[in-house]
């Protein structure tokens, strides 16, 4: 019995199937008076939507709506009618060519001059209010006042607000903004418009409360008002005359393609299982695709595309099981894609979003979203999210999963916002099982005009939020930001793992304060926390509570910033009976109190930040800088007065020292004379703490106020002796100034001697020379091709090439760019190709005991012999040597000899140089070469003294010689020639067969 009833329902299932009918939709040959029975041949079709919408409801599960390839259908579809699980109803296309087009703009092509470059259309009748004009396919913003390219982003400032109205003082009486739309910047992340009343010399009234309260000092325009339009594609729609102004200046309205927005919605769904394919849905005032009845389920979209969308591109609201998949959604002026509210089980896999709330004035309901979700069961995954105007992905709710997404340029309009976003706040609901994995997320740039805080963007790579909880953050890449890579803000019970943070304002970010509970079982494990420049943080805590110990556990994360290794970390808290306090840590010393500590460390990479051209080393401009007699001028000052200097002739540095001790912190000025703001000064000292001490140099002036006058450097001092140096580029100018060594913890003790102040000149390392960072943000392994050898911060050598993962990323360092010991000391070894040449230079800080270099060179980088022997001139201390390899080949090593009187010696690291020549090569160029007065440039390796070149015509003929002086090795010689005719010639030398000499032609002028 129970075989005979499966059986039964099978073959009922099989008969539906077989009655299912595709519905086809030409709005060329289509004819709406024809049959339903007609319609269901591709040869008889019907025509519009208008007739679709009145049929809908007759379709059953298993019936498909066709629309034809290559043609255009206007007006918005009413989903009416539910298809089943198995047997969805579909709508689609048919036919080759372009995917179908439904259309909600309305083409323009008539336009009446008004004056002042303005045009005016005819009437049309639109939906109401008009969020969406194209010309050219290109989207426009409703014109404003002032312009978005005005000082501040176009934003003007008010001081004052009451109840509906602001104040700015700047404001004058004339024009008169009645009834015109107010944009105002309500907080860092929410942007409102409400309709203004009345405007008075400096007072705007309007009509409708502001969802936030308004913060004075924050930033405002004004549109919707025809007096806004004097840029090319403003516009203004006049709801009372029903016409649309568009602004073309001098240009010819008719020589564009004008479509303004006037259907609301283009797909609404009101039913379960539903299919949309192969569509491009465009040109919606509002939604592409809306659902927002209760208790649906099952609505599909994929290989779509949704352009143009007035707010959003789909908005579905209580509908379980929405998927969209490879898909395009581009030019939502709000969100692309909005799942708010009980949009259970969506998934999202393979779709490409861009252009989503980039116009300020243009978002409706405050905000802009790439993706946004506030319910269970949620999957992003594989989607590029580009060029957004607030959050690329919110999501909120239990069994989350962000995964391989790619998230590129957000926070553009609003900011305190991020690539990845999520936030509980006071409900403080603990959801479960959220992951954010292997997303690759760049670029978070910021928004701050039209805040009261235009020097501070807030734009993080991934974001936790207050009371956010069981997040696993893991093998994602974070890059480019303004603030944060990774900011956890209030969140507990998260993992923050194998994450590649990099070139963000502070790497990963963590902070305590009133609006959420503690950041509690946290688990920060082999992170690579890479800061590019000197002025970024790997890691900073910050608490209210002072709580860092019971945060949570560290391990195997790499704190790297490799053009200053010093004190990258940095710790924000406030600590009974003294108030806030920061304090800095770096992998050489003391970490933070956090518990347990097995982090990997710094890196193994050091490089100076900038090349020493010269320097002025006969002119110190601290006249005592050895401290040899005394150390008068040498005193410190402490709020306190616990700071002291002690004078030692037997100290552990060169004898005759001062040493600087405090409780608190210790400023030690010293006198260093004019300082000139056109100049760069080179500090050099030698330093040995006693005590763990941080300092902090730089110059001032040496009267009230006693402002700083330069860029400042904080060093870790080590308790090794060390010869530091610190580049001064073009500080103020002041008459007098002082050299000041601050030490900014407490309990410092250091020694102090060898100090100099020199003129120098220096020029700035380009990070981008020596740091290469590659992601791949695709599902293939991603080959990147490598000129020389790199490592990465664990010190993995990578030559010719690195094999990158999908969704993964890697920071490599130039292998033979490393200078060692860069955060102070005095050592460092360089090479660089020049002209099929290797120039190699050092700097050495030189003892009695030294006695000369040994420069040896290697063709496989395992035997090495020597090419030079250099001698020190006798003198000591930091010293800087040149040699110039003109025998190379296509792969050349180098290492360094360090050779002392005593016999012993040590290496310096490997350096190695690829070039494009070889010794048994030679080249001409240009060629062809112009007649009249042009140069030969020949390039040649050679070891002879001397070469005699000789030109040939095609006949064999000797035309002219000329004998150039050589080197051994490369040479580059330029022979002017300005008599040659048009023609076939020959460049033969003396040291090769008649054979082997170079073609080359000489053209006419």
């Amino acid at each position: 019995m129970k075989q005979f009833t499966l059986l039964t329902l099978l073959v009922l299932s099989s008969a539906l199937n077989s009655f299912a009918a595709n519905y086809y939709f030409s709005a060329s040959t289509g004819d709406d008076n024809r049959s339903p029975l007609q319609a269901r041949n591709a040869q008889t079709p019907w025509k519009t939507i208008t007739k679709l919408n009145t049929f809908f409801s007759q379709l059953q599960p298993g019936d498909s709506v066709l629309f034809k390839r290559g043609e255009v259908f206007s007006g918005g579809i009413q989903i009416v009618k539910s298809g089943s699980a198995s047997l969805p109803i579909v709508l689609a296309a048919y036919g080759n060519g372009v995917p179908p087009v439904i259309s909600g703009f309305s083409n323009i092509s008539t336009w009446t001059p008004v004056g002042g470059g303005i045009f005016e259309s005819p009437v049309i009748n639109t939906a109401g209010k008009v969020n969406m004009v194209a010309i050219n396919n290109v989207s426009y913003a409703m014109g404003r006042y002032p312009n978005a390219d005005a000082s501040n982003k176009g934003f003007l400032t008010f001081e004052g607000h009451g109840s509906l109205y602001l104040i700015d003082n700047q404001l004058p009486e004339s024009p008169a903004w009645n009834n015109a739309e107010l944009v105002v910047r309500t907080s860092r992340w929410t942007i409102e418009r409400v309709p203004i009343t009345t405007t008075t010399k400096a007072r705007i009234n309007y009509s409708k409360a502001t969802d936030y309260n308004l913060v004075d000092g924050y930033g405002y325009f004004i549109q919707n008002d025809l007096k806004t339009l004097d840029q090319f594609g403003e516009w203004y729609y006049n709801p009372t005359t029903k016409k649309l102004n568009v602004f073309f200046g001098t240009k010819s309205p008719s020589a564009y393609s004008v479509q303004i927005a006037t259907t609301n919605t283009l797909i609404e769904s009101k039913a379960n299982d539903i299919v949309i394919a192969n569509l491009v849905i465009k040109g919606a005032n509002q939604y592409g695709v809306y659902s927002n009845a209760a208790n649906l389920k099952n609505l599909k979209i994929k290989n779509t595309q949704i352009l143009f969308s007035g707010i959003d591109g789909i908005r579905v609201h209580n509908c379980a099981n929405f998927t969209l998949e490879n898909s395009e959604i581009i030019n939502s002026n709000s969100i692309a894609v909005n799942l708010k509210y009980d949009a259970t089980n969506a998934v999202l896999t393979n779709n490409k979003i861009r252009n989503t709330g980039v116009f300020p004035g243009m978002i409706t309901e405050n905000q802009a979203y790439g993706i946004i979700s506030y319910t269970k069961g949620f999957k992003a995954e594989y989607n590029h999210i580009v060029k957004t105007g607030y959050v690329g992905i919110r999501f909120a709710g239990d069994n989350n999963l962000i995964k391989n997404n790619y998230i590129d340029t957000f926070c553009l309009v609003i900011d305190d916002g991020s690539g990845i976003y999520t936030w509980t706040g006071k409900p403080n609901t603990t959801f479960l099982n959220r992951s954010v994995v292997g997303n690759i997320v760049l670029n978070g740039l910021g928004a701050p005009e039209g805040t009261n805080r235009t020097d501070y963007a807030a734009a993080e790579g991934i974001y936790l939020d207050d009371n956010a909880t069981n997040v696993d953050v893991i093998g994602n890449t974070v890059a480019n930001c303004v603030n944060n890579g990774i900011y956890i803000h209030n969140a507990r019970n998260i993992k923050i793992q194998n994450n590649t943070l990099y070139n963000n304002k502070v790497q990963i970010k963590t902070v305590h304060d009133d609006l959420g509970n503690p950041i509690t079982n946290a688990v920060f494990t082999a992170n690579n926390l890479f800061s590019k420049t000197t002025n970024q943080t790997t890691f900073y805590f910050k608490s209210d509570a002072n709580d860092f110990a019971t945060m949570g556990s560290f391990s195997g994360n790499y704190y790297v910033r490799p053009f200053d290794e010093n004190l990258t970390i940095m710790a924000d808290f406030n600590q009974a009976g003294v108030g806030s306090v920061k304090k800095m840590y770096d992998t050489r010393g003391p970490m933070l109190p956090y518990g347990k500590n097995l982090d990997g460390g710094g890196g193994t990479m050091r490089f100076r930040p900038y090349n020493l051209v010269s320097i002025d080393a006969s002119r110190n401009k601290y006249n005592n800088p050895g401290f040899e007699n005394t150390s008068m001028g040498v005193s410190c000052w402490s709020p306190n007065g616990d700071c002291a200097t002690t004078w030692s002739t037997n100290s552990v540095l060169d004898k005759r020292a001062v040493k600087i001790s405090g409780k608190t912190q210790g400023v030690v000025a010293l006198n260093c004379g004019a300082i000139d703001r056109t100049k760069q000064y080179i500090l050099r000292f030698s330093a040995k703490a006693e005590r763990e001490t941080q300092i902090e140099v730089f110059l001032r002036q040496s009267t009230s106020p006693w402002n700083p006058i330069s860029n400042s450097k904080k060093i870790y001092l080590n308790p090794n002796r060390t010869e530091y140096e610190v580049l001064f580029s073009f500080p103020s100018s002041v008459s007098a100034g002082h050299l000041i060594f601050q030490a900014f913890n407490e309990n410092f003790s250091y020694w102090l001697d060898n100090v100099g102040l020199f003129e120098a000149s220096a020029v700035n390392v380009k990070e981008d020379e020596i740091i290469r960072f590659e992601y791949n943000p695709t599902s293939s392994d991603k080959t990147v091709p490598l000129a020389t050898s790199y490592v990465d911060v664990k010190n993995t050598t990578y030559t010719d090439k690195v094999v990158l993962k999908p969704y993964t990323s890697i920071v490599l360092m130039k292998k033979n760019g490393n200078l060692p010991n860069s955060s102070g000391s005095m050592e460092g070894f360089n090479s660089r190709i020049d002209d099929c040449r290797v120039l190699l230079d050092w700097t050495w800080t030189l003892n009695d005991n030294f006695d000369h270099f040994e420069l040896e060179e290697s063709r496989d980088g395992n035997t090495f012999v020597s090419i030079a022997k250099i001698k020190n001139n006798g003198k000591t201390g930091l010293q800087s040597f040149q040699f110039l390899d003109a025998e190379i080949q296509k792969l050349n090593y180098y290492r360094l000899k360090y050779v002392y009187k005593d016999g012993k010696s040590s290496y310096s690291e490997i350096l190695e140089e690829k070039t494009d020549c070889e010794a048994d090569d030679w080249q001409i160029y240009p060629n062809p070469l112009n007649g009249g007065n042009a140069e030969l440039t020949i390039k040649l390796f050679t070891r002879e003294s001397s070469v005699i070149f000789t030109i040939i015509d095609q006949f064999g003929r000797k035309i002219k010689s000329f004998q150039a002086e050589t080197i051994s090795g490369w040479n580059t010689i330029r022979w002017n020639l300005p008599d040659l005719y048009t023609g076939m010639y020959y460049l033969h030398h003396s040291g090769i067969l008649l054979s082997k000499a170079l073609p080359f032609v000489v053209g006419r002028n």
